[in-house]
């Protein structure tokens, strides 16, 4: 290609192509321009969806016997006739 000596020029460039560039010749032939290529890897970050757990609630009964404390409450009832007015309950007072 060439007779007397031989000159490299390196020119960066640094841009990403989808495919390998094919070796090309310029100026009449004179400067032969071979592209040089780096593989990098790509990492990236993408949500995967795993699972979807379903939580469901569901009721039970279950028999439990348990002594508690109560308070008692004692109520005396006494019927009046209605066909006696005079008689009046007892802690009431006649108006």
């Amino acid at each position: 290609m060439c007779g007397e000596r031989m000159e490299v020029e390196r020119v960066t460039l640094g841009q990403g192509v989808a495919t390998v560039p094919a070796v090309r010749e310029e100026v009449n032939g004179a400067v032969l321009v071979v592209p040089v290529l780096e593989e990098i890897l790509v990492v990236e970050r993408q949500l995967v969806l795993k699972e979807a757990p379903r939580v469901r609630c569901t009721a039970t009964t279950e028999t439990v016997e348990k002594t508690v404390p109560l308070r008692r409450q004692v109520a005396h009832v006494e019927r009046l006739s209605a066909a006696d007015p005079k008689e009046q309950p007892r802690g009431s007072s006649p108006s």
